[in-house]
């Protein structure tokens, strides 16, 4: 495994470490010396992925103090846990292109090399991986914008979108979403190299476009598949009766 591919799956393994723990937010993780011997890597790659973590606003590094677990959205009930996959995509359109315009104006050049990268592991050939790279990707973009606030809220749209859309295309339809992921990390990522708050908020608003077409011509098709079932069943039922 490639050394700028480690530090991701290493983030990974801490995401999963909190998550496991049930770590609430300000709760302190083990050094980074206790993390590489943990994971079987070395104390830079830890280092590497302690920084994303931060830059997506999972983590809070306090500078000789350690680390601790961010105050993220954790509510034991969930006000976003029944919303369609749809009305969180609209949602997300609305909040997260008024914060790319903000993140154009704040990101710094750490952020935007770490975009860049995200970008292509988001796109990947591995479904799950590019999945939650893609999740990175807009998290990282959501604490460009030096808001906190904005940047939690985001956070939690983001988990309760994913979640809500669960639904995995075949091979075909992943190749395409993934050509419209990079499409549209492309033009956004461009638009915050060239700090252009209005240029940002217009490509985020047609990547989330890009992506309820793609969603609404996966589900007209699930609908015709489900029909044309439900009719074969139909005439085959008719006929064992006659």
């Amino acid at each position: 495994m490639m050394q700028s591919r480690l530090y991701l799956k290493v983030a990974e393994q801490i995401l999963a470490y909190i998550a496991e723990k049930n770590l609430p937010a300000g709760a302190f993780l083990p050094n980074e010396r206790k993390f590489a011997e943990m994971l079987a890597v070395s104390r830079s790659t830890v280092r590497e992925a302690e920084v994303a973590l931060e830059s997506a606003g999972w983590i809070t590094i306090n500078r000789g103090r350690g680390r601790t677990v961010a105050a993220t959205f954790r509510p034991e009930i969930d006000p976003l846990k029944d919303l369609d996959e749809l009305e969180l995509l609209e949602a997300r359109s609305v909040v997260e292109s008024g914060a790319a315009a903000l993140a154009a104006h704040n990101i710094t050049q750490e952020q935007l090399a770490t975009l860049a990268e995200l970008m292509e592991y988001a796109t990947g050939a591995d479904w799950e991986h590019a999945r939650h790279s893609q999740q990175v990707f807009y998290q990282t973009l959501a604490a460009a914008t030096g808001n906190v606030a904005l940047t939690r809220s985001i956070d939690h749209l983001i988990h309760a979108y994913f979640k809500a859309a669960s639904l995995v295309p075949d091979h075909d339809g992943q190749v395409a979403y993934l050509q419209l992921v990079k499409r549209g990390f492309s033009d956004v990522i461009s638009t915050m190299t060239d700090h252009d708050p209005a240029g940002a908020r217009k490509a985020m608003r047609s990547h989330f476009y890009d992506i309820l077409t793609f969603r609404l011509d996966c589900m007209e098709r699930e609908a015709l598949a489900a029909t044309r079932a439900a009719s074969a069943r139909e005439r085959e039922r008719f006929l064992m009766q006659h």
